[in-house]
């Protein structure tokens, strides 16, 4: 493609247009073969709803070799028509209320349940332009393309200062002298929201989160394995987003894990009772005697250790382009520069106290590996399961059978087997 037309006007020829190639252009519109169907139809997630023809994706996976050939014969009407049948995207949709007592039609969410076939059709679709998607969409956008991420714009903005501002002002103010263009400022103010990511407002929004959504859980009667899964599920999740990228301070980490113990123990009314067992034996793994939950500090330094990663290993990426020019790189380019001076009062210079994880290097062919993960890959759960210390304490699990009882019983007979139940001895 040379040129392009927007609103009307042909882009002049001269412009640089990215593009793919014509080769790459053709495997877009080649028929589907079965390989590539069948591929696409195992990578997904067949635990899902049924359709309206009552087949779940698991049906369509399991039963491929007696299938096939009519999923097939579909996909090459669809190849040669341009169409499909309009019973294949046939939808319920489902109105999920986004709080209790939900009244009107905004208090609800919609969602749509697609049948099997049309989530394959799509998911095949999509493939084909992963291949070729990162060649045509601008560096600058952070969405679509494999590799970047949504807080690599918050990255960016977060490492800005008040003199690039000062010289974006200085930038606009010689282009009114040159041009005889002036930009009307009253329609370009821009207010300011949040909070330095140092204070501990910053946090405030998380921690109210938490706690509506304990008043919401204190209306029912929730038993203990349900209020440990509510905590795995939601609760520990809600600080994820602003953990990915800010440090969180110690004081705000107490209080959310203290919300957290005493739902566990004292129940959704967040009762004052009894904390049986240690709270750092019950975040450690199931196989050294915990319960599975995470640590927040420790979970915020893996998730900002993946920064550290990125680092090394993007190539092009915006994010890297912007914090390599401002703080230069050292070791072969897989790391920066620590951040003094001037320069340190980023989001960064918080991300940088992680690249003490030790960096060996040796006489082979250059690449970066992480010894922790599988594959020589970073990985998150990875590294939380290095940084949480090895709980010395012996614990029989082999005294336990859960194979197949409820979760009151399992967590009882843990109980009793840290001799922590409430007997008459212990009262």
């Amino acid at each position: 493609m040379d040129k392009i037309k927007i609103n009307g006007v042909w882009l002049s020829e001269e412009q640089e247009l990215d593009q793919i190639s014509c080769q790459e252009a053709e495997n877009l519109e080649i028929p589907f073969s079965e390989e590539e169907a069948h591929s696409a139809l195992m990578d997904m997630n067949g635990d899902k709803s049924p359709s309206l023809d009552g087949f779940t994706v698991a049906f369509w996976q399991n039963c491929w070799e007696f299938v096939k050939e009519e999923v097939m014969e579909m996909f090459k009407e669809f190849h040669e028509q341009s169409s499909f049948l309009k019973s294949l995207n046939t939808t319920f949709l489902v109105l999920i209320p986004k709080k209790g007592g939900a009244e009107d039609l905004g208090d609800f969410r919609p969602i749509s349940l697609l049948g099997g076939l049309y989530k394959l059709m799509a998911k095949v679709l999509a493939n084909r332009l992963k291949k070729v998607i990162g060649k045509v969409v601008s560096p600058n956008q952070n969405a679509f393309v494999m590799g970047r991420q949504i807080l690599d714009a918050s990255l960016i903005v977060n490492e800005a200062k008040k003199e690039h501002l000062t010289h974006l002002s200085w930038t606009l103010f010689w282009f009114e002298v040159a041009s005889g263009l002036r930009i009307n400022l009253a329609k370009s103010e821009i207010f300011p929201i949040g909070a330095p990511n140092k204070v501990l407002s910053v946090w405030d929004g998380v921690e109210e989160r938490v706690r509506r959504r304990l008043v919401l859980w204190k209306r029912q009667y929730i038993s203990k394995g349900g209020r440990i899964t509510l905590i795995k599920s939601t609760m520990a999740s809600m600080p994820i987003y602003q953990m990915s990228l800010f440090r969180m301070p110690k004081v705000v980490a107490r209080r959310l894990e203290k919300l957290q113990r005493d739902l566990v123990w004292g129940g959704g009314n967040l009762e004052r009772k009894a904390h049986l067992v240690n709270w750092e034996v019950v975040c450690a793994d199931k196989e050294k005697g915990g319960l599975g939950l995470r640590k927040l500090a420790l979970l915020n330094k893996a998730l900002l250790g993946k920064w550290i990663w990125r680092f090394a290993c993007d190539k092009e990426n915006l994010w890297k382009q912007v914090i390599s020019v401002k703080y230069g790189q050292e070791g072969l380019g897989w790391r920066t520069n620590k951040a003094n001076g001037m320069f340190g009062v980023g989001v960064w210079k918080e991300i940088l106290k992680e690249t003490d994880w030790g960096y060996r290097l040796t006489l082979e062919d250059d690449s970066v590996s992480w010894k922790g993960g599988r594959n020589g890959q970073f990985g998150v759960k990875e590294a939380y399961s290095l940084l949480v210390n090895p709980n010395d304490t012996a614990f029989s699990k082999n005294c336990i059978r859960v194979g197949r009882v409820p979760t009151k019983v399992a967590l009882f007979a843990w109980e009793a087997t840290w001799g922590k139940v409430l007997t008459l001895d212990k009262l």
